[in-house]
């Protein structure tokens, strides 16, 4: 038996880990994808095709086995390989990792892509990207979508936020390209998603009476109801988008801003983070001390 090259062992190994990564959705190696601009077969070397809202969301591979990190030219060789094959994010992957310039490079393109660069052992940290914020008794397990983390450290008026990996949060805001999240106590008389949202267009419309919302419901089958609401300030910056799950206990709230380039993939990281998040109630110090035996100070909820 001739033995593989190791470039062929570090693809399976990528494809191993995506698969753990991605149970759900349906995940080969070595594919062969039409070009729609080569009119050529390209190669993509894994292959993630996942359901979110509803839609196929297909991300193409690149898993570079070189004894020296990934450079700019290799990133830019892979940004005309999604634009031919059409797919919707691209991830590299590099044993040895990535140059800043490199790094600067993906995340700089204004085509509608997401492209990130992780080295293996960055691939294999990424279930890790999650992060718990709660306030009172509401907690919610909130996940980071491709190339974001969740900042946990609590900040005046916010829970947690969320922004690209490799920045600041000053660099974020900065960029105009970031998320923050917050939880609504469900009680009366703002007890219900509908009355939230009736609360928060007059908080907006007191502030900017010309200001324009509009509302899409959240399709697809993710258990809660949910929706996105859109506000276009027109002394913003950017169109201030936000996400509302209503749980049973709590509502999450998510307002993202974005630069009007990038909204769309960036309006698709917010549904990402709107339906992966899950609820949890919490149970504090002073609640745990009168907890039966062997009962956890938090318990999932759903």
């Amino acid at each position: 038996m001739v033995d593989e090259p190791d470039w062929l062992k570090y693809q399976r190994e990528v494809h191993s880990q995506l698969v753990e990564l991605y149970p759900e959705s349906h995940i080969r190696h070595d594919v062969r994808l039409p070009g729609n601009l080569s009119n050529a077969q390209r190669q993509v070397d894994v292959l993630v095709e996942e359901r979110l809202a509803g839609q196929r969301l297909v991300t193409a591979v690149d898993a570079k086995h070189h004894g020296r990190p990934i450079d700019v030219k290799e990133v830019e060789s892979f940004l005309g390989l999604l634009r031919d094959v059409g797919v919707d994010r691209g991830l590299m992957v590099s044993a040895k990792g990535y140059t800043a310039a490199a790094m600067t490079r993906a995340w700089s393109d204004d085509v509608d892509l997401d492209l990130d660069v992780l080295s293996l052992a960055e691939l294999k940290q990424w279930q890790g990207e999650a992060a718990i914020p709660y306030a009172g008794r509401n907690g919610i397990v909130l996940s980071a979508p491709l190339g974001w983390i969740i900042d946990g450290q609590r900040r005046p008026g916010t829970l947690a936020r969320l922004y690209r990996r490799g920045l600041s949060f000053e660099g974020a805001v900065g960029n105009c390209e970031f998320m923050y999240v917050n939880i609504w106590d469900r009680r009366a008389p703002v007890d219900s998603l509908e009355a939230l949202l009736d609360e928060q267009a007059r908080q907006l419309r007191e502030v900017s009476p010309d200001v324009t919302i509009s509302v899409r419901e959240l399709g697809g089958d993710i258990g809660w109801r949910g929706c996105i609401r859109r506000a276009d300030v027109p002394s913003y910056p950017t169109a201030e988008l936000t996400g509302l799950v209503e749980f049973p206990d709590a509502i999450l709230i998510v307002v993202l801003f974005t630069p009007l380039v990038g909204e769309r993939r960036n309006v698709r990281k917010l549904e990402y983070v709107l339906r992966k998040a899950l609820p949890m109630s919490v149970r504090h110090a002073a609640q745990q001390a009168a907890a039966p035996d062997g009962q956890s100070a938090t318990e999932g909820r759903g």
